[in-house]
Formats: C-alpha cells, sequence, structure tokens
C-alpha cells in the first residue's frame, strides 16, 4: 500500500476492480475473501452490482466485505453495505487508523457460513468478529478454514446465544 500514489482528482473504479477479481485469484481454492477499502463513491463506473453478480455467475465463491473510510453521506453507506451483503459479506465503517485496523481484522478474519434446514446459507461471519443474529432453531455451521470446519445440529434457543470451539484451539 506505501507504494500506491493516488492523485487528488483519481477516480473511484470499484466495478473495474470487481471485475478484476477472477482472473487475480484464479490461482486459489475455496472461498476468494476480497476486500474493498474505498473513501468515496464509485465514479468510473456503471453498475457495481451486476460486477458483484457476475462473481457468482462466473462460479467464483467469494465473501466480499467493504469498508468505508472516512465516510459522511449515510446513503452511500447504506448503499455499499447493499452491496456487501450481495457479496456474502459485510460493511464496516472506519473513521481513523484504530477503526481501519478493526475493520480489516474483521474482514480478514477466518469466515463461517451459518446454513437453515433446507442448506440456504442464512447468515456469513469471521472467527473472533461480531456475532451474526439468528432465530432460535437447528443450524449447521461451515468454519471455512482447509479443510473446513463443521459444526452440524447447533440449537440456539430464544434469547440464547452459541459460542462455538474450533478443534485444537484449547
Amino acid at each position: 500500500v506505501k507504494g500506491i500514489k493516488a492523485g487528488k482528482k483519481t477516480g473511484t473504479p470499484i466495478a473495474a476492480a470487481l471485475a478484476a477479481v477472477p482472473e487475480d485469484l484464479a490461482s486459489v481454492d475455496g472461498l476468494k475473501s476480497v476486500v474493498l477499502i474505498t473513501d468515496g463513491a464509485a465514479t468510473c463506473d456503471s453498475d457495481v452490482p451486476a460486477a458483484i453478480a457476475a462473481l457468482g455467475e462466473a462460479g467464483i465463491d467469494v465473501k466480499l466485505d467493504i469498508v468505508g473510510f472516512a465516510l459522511k453521506d449515510e446513503k452511500l453507506k447504506a448503499q455499499m453495505a447493499d452491496w456487501a451483503a450481495a457479496g456474502g459479506g459485510a460493511y464496516y465503517d472506519a473513521n481513523g487508523a484504530k477503526e481501519l485496523a478493526r475493520s480489516l481484522t474483521t474482514a480478514l478474519g477466518t469466515p463461517f457460513r451459518v446454513y437453515g434446514p433446507d442448506t440456504e446459507a442464512l447468515a456469513i461471519g469471521s472467527v473472533g468478529g461480531e456475532a451474526v443474529a439468528l432465530e432460535p432453531g437447528t443450524y449447521r455451521v461451515e468454519v471455512l478454514t482447509e479443510p473446513p470446519v463443521f459444526f452440524d445440529d447447533v440449537e440456539l434457543g430464544n434469547g440464547a446465544s452459541v459460542t462455538l470451539e474450533l478443534p485444537g484451539t484449547k
């Protein structure tokens, strides 16, 4: 990052950056974690949602997290949160160095997915990150390590929380 020099009138090509993901990460197997850090709106692109959808259509298993750095516009933050959700990830708001570091640590943490009884992914998060909110029920949790770790029949009661421990972490 230190070697990057951006001019003052540089655009923000978010869709173009996302379109480069399949080629950039072609040699990576499994879930690909992409963290987009931006300090402004997409200014060079016509259709960021289409670029996100194209990743899935190309068979790319990707988790897209977006970090908005020093953004003031609440509508823009909401739009980026929608984009991150469409990419199976989360939006993080960072207004300084500490928040940026915390956001990156969470976004780059080991991801997990929570599945409902119909095998649809209901939530995604990061190990050690914020808890995901779910309705009471029985779930399957997949921690996206290599190889993946599965927790079957995880029971979540009304108002309860569940903490899972990865094997070998005690």
